[in-house]
C-alpha cells in the first residue's frame, strides 16, 4: 500500500496539488488546478492525481488569520475539506494551519531567480508543497493536531 500523501493548497481561483515521495519524507510541487465556478471539474483532477499517485491521505491547508481566527478562506478551506471527506471518504483529511505558506513559496520561487511569469505558474503548487512538507516534519508518523480556533468548534479530521 502506497503511503503517499498529497498536499493541498486551497484558493478560489487556483487548488495548489503537491506529492510526497513513497516514505513521507519529501513533498514536491504536483500541479495547479483551475478553481471556481468557471472550473467546475477541479475535484475530478484532484481525483484523478489521488489514483495515478496511490494517495494514502490528504493534507489541506487552512489559511487562519495571523492571531489565530477563521477568516472567510479559513472557513472556505473547512468546508472545501468537508467535500473532500465526502468525495473520498476512504481517505483521511488532515488539517494543517498553513498561515504565511504562500509567503514562503513566493520566497522560495524568487530565490531561484525565476521570471515573474514562472512564479505565478509554480506558485500554488509550491505552496502546497510548503504545507506538506510542514506536515511530514513535525508528524513524526502521526497526524498533528490542528488546534480549532478560539472561535470555532473542533473539526474532525
Amino acid at each position: 500500500m502506497s503511503s503517499r500523501l498529497l498536499g493541498i493548497d486551497f484558493g478560489t481561483a487556483r487548488i495548489g496539488l503537491a506529492l510526497s515521495d513513497e516514505l513521507g519524507l519529501l513533498a514536491r510541487p504536483l500541479e495547479t488546478v483551475p478553481a471556481g465556478t468557471s472550473h467546475p471539474h477541479s475535484l475530478d483532477r484532484i481525483a484523478r492525481a489521488v489514483a495515478d499517485h496511490g494517495v494514502a491521505a490528504i493534507v489541506l491547508g487552512v489559511p487562519y488569520l495571523l492571531d489565530g481566527r477563521s477568516g472567510e478562506a479559513a472557513r472556505r478551506a473547512l468546508a472545501f475539506a468537508e467535500t473532500l471527506r465526502k468525495r473520498f471518504p476512504n481517505l483521511p483529511v488532515h488539517l494543517v494551519d498553513e498561515r504565511l505558506s504562500t509567503v514562503e513559496a513566493r520566497r522560495l520561487l524568487q530565490q531561484s531567480r525565476r521570471p515573474e511569469a514562472g512564479i505565478r505558474a509554480l506558485l500554488d503548487q509550491t505552496a502546497a508543497a510548503a504545507i506538506l512538507q510542514d506536515y511530514l516534519n513535525h508528524s513524526g508518523g502521526d497526524p498533528p493536531l490542528l488546534p480549532p480556533p478560539p472561535d470555532e468548534p473542533p473539526h474532525q479530521r
